[in-house]
């Protein structure tokens, strides 16, 4: 070996002594890039890299590979004669052969996604290539066979597989059916097989499919209950729905009920009836219950009108073997609907100006009290008057109403003076011509102050003696339209009013002293409908709560402030006025509900200011009572009312 390789040196050096060896620099760029590069079996790197061939003899060859993990080796014979100065060594994945059979019918195969036939196959081949990832894992193919009416069939493909045979078994489509039925406890059949008592939940059933005749094969759903006819319906696949809800079907029967009187609306179970001449008609559904046993209805018969109401009456309806006509008789109420007029302000375009507003009211036909003492009438319009308001003389001789009526736009009002007990009958005090309200005596009695807009478009105060002597004074005359004055008992008088500022959505509660001009606002908030103590002391009036729409009673000083009292809550509560004493104070509140039929209704209530949440009712009539007014005495209160379906004014005792 020794000899051996001295010869091969002297001929290396003989050749080199001649001058006739070549050497070439080829940039070696393999594909994938990371490949390993091997020249003659030895690995030079990996990736492109520059090697340099020397070529002793013309036939030598140098054999140049690229060998990467999930690609067939590429190699590429280099001679003295290669042109270029790289090499690109391009490597190919792998490929097999697969064969894919589908059962138990033929199917669409695919191979990641993509058809390898257009139609349905049982069997095919196709050549699948393989390689790795990133993280040089060999990489999976995915193969599936779809056929309608099937379950997806898919299995992965991958290098390692031991057998290049696939078989894609093809599962009839199956749903978990939910059965409920009206009413449950029904028994289900599913093609006479028993799945038990609805409701069913999560009964797994196959839906078979006929390729044939490229149609889904129907399954029979029977529900059978005692009371009822069996229900039979036809299921499929029905787009994968899972859900069926079976009606069972009862005994129904259309009823026919007439009223006395006629007329009434008619309810059963709630749901008013339909009408057919004077029968009240309905289409009655009669389940039975789990024992067998059908159901009954609850009938409820109402009427009322614009004169007249009825008690509401109820009976009960069962199949009665079929029957379909029935009679109902109810038994009349004794409230009525009362029109009345109210005159109100209100505010148009920035202006404030007063309405005559046709408010429908609810009242008693008869006029006595259920229990205790009954009230005296003093005062009866017509039917269709209405009275507006109303005051005591301080020596309780005499009352002041007015009477009201008129249009939105031309609302009237007429003041009268009336002795206490009615008798002689009433003296008007103003001829209409002007628009005159809220009237009260002074704390005096010498003079009434009113509302009126006999000198301009507002409303501003105004005073007349009681007995017709002197002028017609004027107290207020600004550019507010002014309401409900009370004047109070001091050496001088002041005056306590309501005002509406155009420029300003809420009435204001001012007070001036009798003579003067410039008013003091009394309350942050306004207010509404003042009157003063005969204390002197304090101002009660109304005001609206912004959350409910309430009026409530709130006390404040006579110099007015901040600081004001709630005095009541919870309802609607108006029309305050204070006794001699000023010690307790009459108010028409909704706070009672009417004994007859429960809905809210103003009634007169008294209110101890010691005692301001201990309150006493003094009406329960049902009729509307508000407008209160102490006598003098503190004994007995006026206050109007429509019982009787008419306004007056009316007088009780209090105890």
């Amino acid at each position: 070996m020794l000899l051996a390789m001295k010869s091969k040196l002297m001929l290396l050096s003989l050749f080199l002594a001649a001058g006739c060896a070549v050497q070439k620099n080829i940039t070696i760029i393999p594909k994938p890039a990371d490949a390993l590069v091997r020249v003659n079996g030895a690995d030079i790197g990996r990736g492109t890299v520059e090697h340099k061939f020397t070529f002793d003899q013309p036939e030598d060859i140098f054999y140049v590979t690229a060998v990467r993990k999930g690609f067939q080796d590429k190699t590429v014979n280099i001679t003295r004669d290669y042109p270029s100065e790289t090499l690109s060594l391009e490597m190919k994945p792998y490929t097999r052969r697969i064969s894919i059979t589908t059962t138990p019918v033929p199917a669409i195969i695919s191979v990641d996604g993509r058809p390898l036939t257009a139609e349905p196959s049982s069997a095919i081949s196709t050549d699948v290539e393989f390689t790795v990832d990133a993280s040089d894992n060999w990489i999976t193919h995915t193969v599936t066979a779809e056929r309608k009416g099937f379950i997806k069939s898919e299995q992965q493909v991958t290098w390692t597989d031991s057998q290049p045979l696939y078989n894609l078994k093809l599962d009839p489509m199956h749903k978990d059916l939910r059965i409920t039925t009206n009413p449950p406890g029904a028994h289900v059949f599913l093609d006479n097989q028993d799945l038990g008592v609805a409701p069913l939940t999560d009964r797994q059933v196959n839906f078979d499919f006929d390729t044939n005749a490229n149609a889904w094969v129907d399954k029979t759903l029977r529900v059978e209950k005692p009371g009822y006819d069996p229900i039979e319906r036809k299921i499929s696949w029905d787009n994968g729905n899972s859900d069926y809800e079976i009606d069972l079907i009862p005994k129904t029967k259309t009823i026919r009920l007439t009223t006395d009187p006629a007329d009434a609306v008619v309810t059963i179970d709630g749901v008013q009836t339909r009408r057919d001449g004077d029968a009240n008609v309905a289409d009655l559904v009669f389940t039975p219950n789990e024992a067998g046993q059908l159901r009954t209805f609850k009938v409820h018969a109402s009427k009322k009108t614009a004169d007249a109401a009825w008690y509401p009456a109820d009976m009960t309806i069962a199949w009665d073997g079929g029957k379909p006509d029935y009679t109902l008789k109810l038994r009349e109420v004794l409230s009525q609907a009362t029109d009345s007029t109210q005159l109100q302000m209100k505010r148009d375009d920035g202006d404030w100006k007063m309405v005559a507003v046709s408010v429908p009211t609810t009242s008693m036909k008869f006029v006595t009290e259920p229990d205790g003492d009954q009230p005296t009438k003093i005062v009866q319009l017509s039917k269709g008057q209405t009275i507006g308001s109303l005051s005591v003389s301080p020596d309780g001789q005499y009352l002041v109403y007015t009477v009201v009526g008129g249009t939105e736009k031309e609302p009237t009002s007429v003041m009268y003076r009336v002795r206490a007990d009615g008798t002689g009958g009433p003296t008007a005090i103003s001829d209409g011509r002007s628009l005159d309200v809220t009237p009260s005596y002074t704390a005096a009695g010498d003079k009434i102050v009113y509302a009126s807009n006999r000198a301009s478009k507002k409303l501003n105060i105004w005073a007349i003696s009681p007995i017709g002597e002197g002028g017609i004074s004027r107290y207020t005359a600004g550019d507010s339209n002014d309401l409900y004055p009370s004047v109070d008992a001091s050496a001088k008088p002041r005056l306590f009013f309501e005002a509406h500022i155009d420029v300003d959505p809420k009435p204001r509660l001012y007070t001036v002293q009798v003579g003067a001009t410039l008013p003091t606002d009394l309350t942050l908030l306004g207010g509404s409908e003042p009157r003063i103590s005969p204390r002197n002391d304090a101002v009660i009036y109304t005001l609206v709560n912004d959350k409910t729409g309430n009026h409530d009673l709130y006390r404040v000083s006579d110099k007015g402030g901040g600081l004001t009292e709630s005095l009541t809550s919870d309802s609607d509560n108006i029309d305050p006025s204070f006794d001699s004493s000023g010690a307790k104070v009459a108010f028409s509140s909704n706070r009672g509900k009417e004994a007859e039929d429960g809905r809210l209704n103003y009634d007169i209530w008294v209110l101890d200011l010691a005692n301001p949440a201990n309150l006493k009712q003094v009406t329960k009539n049902g009729s509307v009572d508000d407008s209160p007014a102490f006598d003098p005495t503190g004994d007995s209160i006026y206050f109007r009312s429509n019982r009787g379906g008419v306004w007056g004014i009316w007088k009780i005792a209090v105890k």
